[in-house]
């Protein structure tokens, strides 16, 4: 492998093979070892790689980089940037994708790069930042890199184990969460009780910020300037196989059973899971007015408030959009004994936020429970339920922006 090709500074052959050898290495650290050739050429490698590009970009010492993604139109991260540029940090906003970077120029007078290998895993081998704020997902890693702070991607971070998995989280599992040379933004109490056990048996306590999450704050602030109603239209967003045939069954039954003027929105995984799948199903309905395929970066508010309910499964909207409109989620479960799965009394799947299909049968006599329910006592509980279990509700963003000013006067 030749370094030119690193100094070209594009999303290139040899950028992908590092991304994922770095992957690689953070996968399997636990058993990798450090004086070993792997691990030695990698670090090799991000010396000369921070060396290079620090002199390219010309970065000033006490540096916060911020990724910047297209993926959810960036909502992850919140208001973190800006709060941070408030307080006059110098802050470095970092590009994967040229396009939105050139753009990004032309719009804003923001002190922005381009340097995808900083938003590969490899970045978390690098210095080029004294810390950098991401919403990748967390891994053990080297600690010859800068701290990461990572803003949790996914609300559902751990709690989905519980569902996704078909055996305990054993201390193997936990032990690949561990050591990840930053910090772990937890959104909820509920993930953090599931972490904070282990965690502080093994000494890693410390990576644990009960930080909140940017993403729910900012929809429930734009939601809140929406007129309130129970909507009657119905929104889809699943990420699992399994629950792709029982949504085939349920939309072939939608043109006899929908109510009049009620629409479903069908609401694709972002990237390419069931992307396919999804457009196919996009393709066979898309002839009836009542079927609407939303591809959109961010789920839109207006369409949360015109539904009265999510059908899911495992992604974090079965949480994130209760938690926004005080309305329930439909859980998508063919096994229902994999609701029972725990860990310390807490499960994926809850009451307060959730009802369960196992069939599309089941899901259109939810849709009715929904509907007749009593909306006002639903929207109390979820709001009670809400205020105990999200961090620093509302002020996510500003939390976590001071704790990086913190461990930036630390350094």
């Amino acid at each position: 492998m030749e370094f030119a090709e690193i100094q070209k500074n594009s999303p290139n052959e040899t950028l992908s093979f590092l991304n994922f050898a770095s992957y690689f290495a953070m996968q399997f650290y636990l058993t990798l070892k450090e004086e070993g050739a792997f691990l030695s050429i990698l670090k090799d490698l991000s010396k000369q790689t921070d060396l290079y590009f620090k002199g390219y970009f010309e970065l000033l010492p006490k540096s916060v980089g911020i990724a910047v993604t297209t993926f959810g139109g960036n909502k992850h991260l919140g208001d973190i940037g800006d709060i941070l540029e408030q307080k006059r940090v110098n802050v470095v906003y970092v590009y994967y994708d040229e396009k939105e970077f050139i753009k990004a120029q032309k719009q804003t007078d923001k002190n922005s790069i381009f340097c995808p290998i900083q938003l590969s895993y490899m970045g978390s081998f690098l210095n080029l930042f004294d810390l950098f704020v991401t919403c990748r997902m967390p891994l053990t890693s080297p600690s010859w890199g800068r701290p990461t702070i990572y803003v949790p991607h996914a609300f559902i971070d751990p709690v989905a184990a519980l569902m996704q998995r078909k055996r305990t989280l054993d201390d193997f599992w936990f032990k690949k969460k561990m050591g990840i040379n930053g910090y772990r933004i937890v959104p909820s109490l509920s993930n953090y009780q599931i972490y904070k056990d282990k965690f502080s048996e093994c000494g890693y306590e410390k990576e644990l910020v009960c930080g909140g999450y940017p993403s729910l704050d900012k929809n429930i602030l734009e939601y809140g300037q929406m007129v309130r109603g129970r909507g009657r239209n119905i929104l889809i967003a699943i990420n699992h196989q399994e629950s792709i045939l029982i949504i085939k069954e349920f939309l072939a039954r939608c043109q006899i059973n929908l109510k009049a003027k009620q629409k479903i929105y069908f609401r694709p995984y972002p990237g390419n899971i069931l992307q396919e799948e999804s457009e196919e199903i996009a393709k066979e309905y898309a002839k009836y007015s009542w079927f609407v395929y939303d591809t959109s970066k961010k789920l839109d508010v207006q369409i949360m408030q015109d539904s009265c309910c999510i059908i899911g499964d495992y992604s974090s909207l079965v949480y994130t959009f209760p938690l926004t409109t005080l309305k329930p989620a439909i859980l998508l479960c063919r096994n229902k004994d994999d609701l029972e799965n725990e860990y310390l009394g807490i499960k994926f799947y809850n009451p307060i936020l959730h009802k369960v299909a196992s069939n599309a049968k089941e899901c259109f006599e939810k849709i009715q429970e929904i509907l007749e329910e009593n909306q006002q006592r639903r929207e109390e509980n979820i709001k009670e339920y809400r205020k105990k279990e999200v961090f620093n509700l509302g002020k996510s963003s500003e939390f976590i922006a001071n704790f990086i000013i913190q461990k930036l006067e630390e350094i």
